[in-house]
C-alpha cells in the first residue's frame, strides 16, 4: 500500500488575492503557486525515485457536478520528479476571476480516480495528506515503471492542522509540527532568499548526533560533518559587493552575528558573540570573543577569551583579553585587561590597561601606565611610564624611566632611579641609584646607596658605599667605612668603620672616630681613632637643669688624665683645661689651679717668639673694649661716604701664600696656606689702611677693608636689582609667546584628530 503525503502553499501575493473583492484587479498578482507533496508506503518509507503524471483542478463545488459546469480550472504536470518520496511542482495559468469566489481542490494521479474529498482553498495554504491506499493496489512494477495506471486510490484524504496566520490552539506537538520527517535539512526565507535552516546531521566518525542552526545570511555557512553548530544571524550576502559571511567550522561551535567572523576547525565549544571579522583559529577550543572588530584567538589556545576592542589577540591557553585595541595575552593564563597595544607574553602574566606596556616574565604584573616593562618572573609595574622591571619579583611603583634590574628590587616612584642589585629598593626622588645588595634610598636627587644594607635618606648627591652605612640627607655627604653615619649636612665624609661625620665639611677618617664640624669653609679632620672631634667657632654652650659631668677616665686607677686643647691636630705641645682651673703647660703634675684660676707654666708672650725675660709682653698695640671695638660716631670727625668702592675692590687681589718660617725663624708664623692681602697692594688702593713698622715690615688693617667690601656690594647689588628686572621683563615676554605656542599645539592637536577621522573614513 502506498500514501500520498502532499502539502499545498501559495505565494504571499496570490494569498492576498483570495481577500480582495471581485471586481479587483489581480493584473500585478503573479498568476501561479507551489505545491508539494510526497508519495509514501504505509510504513513511511518513500516509493522509488521516478516521474509521474499528475492532474490538478479547482471545482466550485465540494463533490460531484460536471467539469463543463463546475470545474473552473485544471493542469496536468505530466513528469513530476520524485526524490526520496518528495516531489514539487508549480500550478499556473489561473484565469481571470479564479479566486473571487470559495474553491475545492481535486488532485488526480495518472488514470486513477481523483482523490475524495476535494480539499478547500483557504486564504493561509495548509498541508493535506491522503489516506492510505488498499494493500496490493499499486504495484512494485507499476511504480518502478513511472506510472499508476493500475492503482486504485481510496476516495479520502487526511487533513492535516493549518498553521494559522494568527496563531493555532489544541495542537498535538507529536503528530502536529513545522518540519521534516526526514533527514533533509528545513529552510526558512525571507525575500526569496535563506534566513535560517536546521540540519540534522550524525558525526559517525566522532559518534555526535545532533542539529545544527544556521541563521543569517545566506552566505554564511557550517562546515561539512560539523556537528551542534549554531549561526544566529549576521552576515553579508554580499549583493553588490564581496561576500562577508560568518563561518562555523567547528563541532558546537557558536556564533551570534556580526558578520565575516569564523570559528575554525577543531575549535570545539568556541564562541563569538558578533562584532566584525573576529577568528577563533584552528585547535582553540572552549574560547570565546564576544565582540568587536578583528579579534583573534590563535591557533590552539583553548579557553582563551576576548570581551570586545579592536584588533586584540589571545595566543596563550586561557589566555585573556577584556578589550582596548591591539592588546595581545600570548602567553598561557595571560590577561590583557584593556588599554591600546599592551602585551602579556609569558604564562600567567597581567596588563590591566594603559598603552605600549609589556609583561613578559611569568606572573609578571603591569597596572596600567605608558611603555612599562615587566620582563621577569613576578615581576611588577604599577603604572607610570618607560619603567623597567627586569629582575625577579622586582617592583615598580610608578613614575617615569625607573629601573629595578635586580632580583627582590623596588622602586616606589619618581623619575629615573635604579634599583640595580638584589633586594635594593628605591621610595622616589630623581636619577637615584641603589646599587648595593638590601640598600636603600628613600628620595632625593642623584643618591647612591652602593654598600651592602646602605642607606641614603634623601638629599643631593650624597651616597652611602660601606656596608651598613648611612646618609641621612643633606649635600654631597659619603658614608664609605663599615657602620658609618653621616646624618646630614654638606661635604661631609666617613671614611672609618663606625665613624660619624656631620655638619660642614666634617672628615671622620679614622675608626670610631665621631667628627661634627660648624658651619665653615675649612675642611675638619680626625686624627686618630676613637676619637670625638667638635669644631665650633661660635664657641661652646652646654645648659642643663642639673650638675653636668664630664669624666677624662672610665676608672678610679686612671689619675690624671686632662682634656686637651692642641694648638692645631700636626702638633704635639700641649696645653690644657683641668675642671676648676685652667692650666697651661707641657706637664700636667705641674700646677692644680683653683676655681676661677688661670695658670701658666711658661711666660706669655704676643707678638714675640719668647715673652723672657718678662712674663708677659705684647707686640704691638692692643685696643679692646670688651669683646667690641671702639666704632662710636662721636669718636670721629669729616665722616664721608666712600665713593668708587666697587672700583677699587676690583683693584685688590686676594692671595693665597704660605709663611716663610725658614727665613723669619723668630716670628711666630703659622703653618700651611693662608689667605690674605699683600701689604704693598693694599697701600696703592687704600694707603691708610697699611702700617710700616720700625723694623721697616708692612702690616694691613683687615678690618679697614669690610667697609669697602659693603658699599661695593650695596654698588653691586643694584646692578643685580636692575637685571632681575630686565630679566623679569623677558620671563613676561617669554609667557606670552609659550602662551601662543600652547594655543598652537592645540590647534594641531584637533587638526591631527580630523585628519585622523578623515583618513578613516
Amino acid at each position: 500500500m502506498i500514501r500520498l503525503v502532499a502539502s499545498l502553499y501559495v505565494t504571499a501575493s496570490l494569498a492576498l488575492v483570495t481577500l480582495i473583492p471581485a471586481t479587483a484587479q489581480i493584473t500585478a498578482v503573479p498568476n501561479s503557486m507551489n505545491f508539494q507533496g510526497r508519495l509514501a508506503k504505509p510504513n513511511g518509507t518513500p516509493v522509488m525515485d521516478g516521474t509521474y503524471s499528475v492532474r490538478f483542478s479547482l471545482w466550485t463545488i465540494a463533490a460531484g457536478g460536471t467539469a463543463a459546469i463546475n470545474e473552473k480550472w485544471n493542469q496536468t504536470v505530466s513528469s513530476v520528479a520524485v526524490r526520496n518520496g518528495v516531489f514539487a511542482v508549480t500550478l499556473s495559468g489561473f484565469p481571470a476571476n479564479t479566486f473571487n469566489s470559495n474553491l475545492w481542490l481535486e488532485i488526480k494521479i495518472g488514470t486513477n480516480a481523483a482523490l475524495t474529498p476535494r480539499q478547500p482553498l483557504l486564504s493561509v495554504a495548509y498541508a493535506l495528506k491522503a489516506d492510505s491506499v488498499k494493500d496490493g493496489s499499486i504495484t512494485s512494477a507499476s511504480i518502478a515503471a513511472g506510472s499508476l495506471t493500475t492503482a486504485n486510490f481510496p476516495p479520502t484524504f487526511l487533513n492535516s492542522t493549518a498553521w494559522l496566520l494568527g496563531g493555532n490552539a489544541t495542537t498535538n506537538p507529536a503528530t502536529q509540527f513545522l518540519g521534516t520527517t526526514d533527514n533533509l535539512p528545513f529552510n526558512l526565507r525571507v525575500n526569496n532568499r535563506r534566513a535560517m535552516r536546521i540540519s540534522y546531521v550524525e558525526n559517525i566518525a566522532s559518534a555526535f548526533r545532533t542539529f545544527n542552526l544556521l541563521g543569517g545570511a545566506d552566505s554564511n555557512s557550517i562546515g561539512a560533518n560539523v556537528v551542534g553548530a549554531t549561526i544566529a544571524g549576521g552576515g553579508n550576502a554580499g549583493i553588490n559587493s564581496t561576500d562577508l559571511p560568518n563561518i562555523v567550522n567547528s563541532n558546537y561551535g557558536f556564533l551570534g552575528g556580526g558578520y565575516f567572523n569564523l570559528i575554525d576547525t577543531n575549535a570545539v565549544n568556541s564562541v563569538i558573540g558578533g562584532g566584525f571579522q573576529n577568528n577563533i583559529n584552528p585547535g582553540a577550543s572552549n574560547a570565546a570573543i564576544v565582540g568587536g572588530e578583528n579579534n583573534i584567538i590563535n591557533n590552539n589556545a583553548a579557553y582563551a577569551f576576548i570581551g570586545g576592542g579592536q584588533s586584540n589577540t589571545a595566543s596563550g591557553a586561557n589566555g585573556v583579553v577584556g578589550g582596548g585595541v591591539q592588546n595581545r595575552a600570548n602567553g598561557a593564563n595571560a590577561v590583557a585587561v584593556g588599554g591600546n597595544n599592551n602585551l602579556a607574553s609569558a604564562q600567567y602574566s597581567a596588563v590591566l590597561g594603559g598603552n605600549g606596556n609589556f609583561a613578559s616574565g611569568i606572573s609578571a604584573f603591569i597596572g596600567g601606565g605608558s611603555s612599562n616593562q615587566a620582563t621577569r618572573p613576578e615581576s611588577t609595574v604599577g603604572g607610570g611610564k618607560l619603567n623597567l622591571a627586569t629582575g625577579d619579583q622586582t617592583t615598580i611603583g610608578g613614575g617615569e624611566s625607573n629601573a629595578a634590574s635586580a632580583a627582590y628590587a623596588t622602586v616606589a616612584g619618581g623619575i629615573r632611579n635604579k634599583a640595580l642589585l638584589n633586594s635594593a629598593t628605591i621610595g622616589g626622588g630623581a636619577d637615584n641609584q641603589a646599587t648595593g645588595p638590601i640598600s636603600f634610598i628613600g628620595g632625593g636627587l642623584s643618591n647612591v646607596a652602593g654598600g651592602r644594607s646602605s642607606v641614603v635618606v634623601g638629599g643631593t648627591s650624597n651616597g652611602a658605599d660601606g656596608e651598613s652605612a648611612v646618609v641621612g640627607g643633606g649635600y654631597f655627604n659619603f658614608a664609605h667605612g663599615l657602620y658609618s653615619t653621616v646624618p646630614g649636612g654638606y661635604a661631609n665624609y666617613a671614611t672609618g668603620a663606625g665613624s660619624f661625620a656631620a655638619g660642614t665639611l666634617a672628615k671622620s677618617n679614622f675608626d670610631g672616630a665621631f667628627v661634627w664640624a660648624d658651619y665653615h669653609t675649612q675642611e675638619f679632620f680626625a686624627t686618630a681613632n676613637n676619637q670625638f672631634c667638635i669644631r665650633a667657632y661660635g664657641g661652646m654652650m652646654l645648659e642643663t637643669g642639673a650638675d653636668a659631668f664630664l669624666y677624662t677616665s672610665s676608672t678610679v686607677g686612671e689619675k690624671n688624665r686632662f682634656m686637651m686643647f692642641l694648638n692645631s691636630p700636626q702638633t704635639s705641645s700641649a696645653s690644657g683645661v683641668k675642671a676648676g682651673g685652667i692650666l697651661c703647660s707641657d706637664s700636667y703634675d705641674y700646677a692644680n689651679p683653683g676655681k676661677n684660676n688661670m695658670v701658666v707654666k711658661g711666660n706669655l708672650a704676643v707678638g714675640y717668639p719668647s715673652a723672657a725675660p718678662y712674663v708677659a709682653a705684647f707686640n704691638g698695640n692692643v685696643y679692646a673694649l670688651g669683646s667690641y671695638a671702639g666704632s662710636d660716631a662721636r669718636y670721629k670727625r669729616n665722616i664721608v661716604p666712600l665713593t668708587r668702592a666697587l672700583d677699587s675692590i676690583l683693584n685688590l687681589r686676594g692671595v693665597s701664600y704660605e709663611w716663610d718660617k725658614a727665613k723669619f725663624p723668630n716670628q711666630s708664623f703659622g703653618d700651611g696656606e693662608q689667605i690674605g692681602f699683600i701689604a704693598q697692594e693694599i697701600e696703592r688702593v687704600f694707603p691708610n689702611l697699611v702700617i710700616t713698622a720700625p723694623d721697616g715690615y708692612k702690616a694691613v688693617n683687615y678690618m679697614g677693608v669690610i667697609p669697602v667690601l659693603v658699599e661695593a656690594v650695596k654698588t653691586q647689588q643694584k646692578g643685580i636689582e636692575a637685571l632681575k628686572s630686565e630679566i623679569e621683563a623677558i620671563k613676561a615676554k617669554n609667557a606670552e609667546l609659550e602662551a601662543k605656542l600652547k594655543e598652537l599645539d592645540a590647534i594641531k592637536a584637533r587638526l591631527t584628530a580630523i585628519e585622523t577621522v578623515l583618513t578613516k573614513k
